[in-house]
């Protein structure tokens, strides 16, 4: 099993595994997905880890992240994408919801308080989650409809968050683990607009012919995708993530 999923963007942001079976099985590491491979978590102890990188600090400035996942976890707090500092905690989660919405999509850690979609994403069903931040309003989406407003104006760079763990809980690297799969995480340093988070909804492999060297993504990409056809348009500071064509 490849321990590493690799960044084919070009920026070196590669997420190394975690505890992931080797060889992979139904219920941890790579497997067959929607359009090709993709990442499956066992729910006790796996996850996925980026190395700190200035370029994952966004500061007081706009930002998306976008997660393909499918689960019938039920309880809440289990950590999609966590962005937090060791030494305080500080930073923003994005994770199953919270209390009495647990099941839901969260993110959690922003100055307007925790905002939960009211979709269920627990289904075992397929669902594209998407959070904006843009001027200081913070924008949920779930399957390509808004489901939750709010507001942020954290400055990301007081507290030095750079390092993305996705998959469990990202301040101790420990407890709080998500049992499904992942199809995709895209992280860009701007907002989305909507007609963009709609696209992206609907064809979840496919970069922007317009995307600018602000864009910053973290994909894992389906293996049933010739790497040419992935990567025509490919994100000029992003991520992608793949088992099949390390640089």
């Amino acid at each position: 099993i490849c321990k590493v999923a690799y960044d084919s963007s070009g920026n070196g942001n590669h997420a190394t595994l975690t505890n992931t079976d080797d060889p992979s099985t139904s219920a941890s590491g790579w497997g067959p997905g929607p359009e090709g491979s993709v990442l499956s978590l066992d729910g006790t102890n796996d996850y996925a880890k980026v190395a700190s990188n200035g370029r994952l600090n966004f500061g007081t400035g706009d930002f998306t992240i976008k997660v393909g996942v499918k689960t019938n976890t039920t309880m809440a707090d289990k950590f999609l994408v966590g962005f937090r500092t060791l030494s305080t905690g500080a930073g923003m989660v994005v994770t199953t919801g919270s209390a009495g919405n647990a099941g839901k999509f969260r993110c959690g850690g922003i100055t307007g308080g925790d905002l939960n979609s009211t979709t269920s994403i627990d289904d075992g069903a397929w669902h594209d989650c998407t959070m904006v931040r843009k001027s200081g309003v913070v924008t949920m989406n779930v399957d390509g409809k808004t489901e939750a407003t709010g507001r942020d104006t954290t400055d990301w760079s007081a507290f030095a968050v750079d390092r993305p763990v996705f998959g469990c809980n990202d301040f101790n690297e420990a407890g709080n683990f998500i049992g499904g799969q992942i199809s995709s995480i895209w992280i860009w340093k701007r907002a989305l607009s909507d007609d963009e988070t709609r696209f992206h909804n609907a064809f979840p492999y496919q970069a922007f012919e317009s995307e600018s060297a602000s864009v910053l993504a973290i994909v894992p990409q389906p293996s049933a995708y010739a790497f040419s056809q992935v990567g025509i348009v490919k994100p000029q500071l992003g991520v992608q993530l793949n088992r099949d064509h390390p640089l």
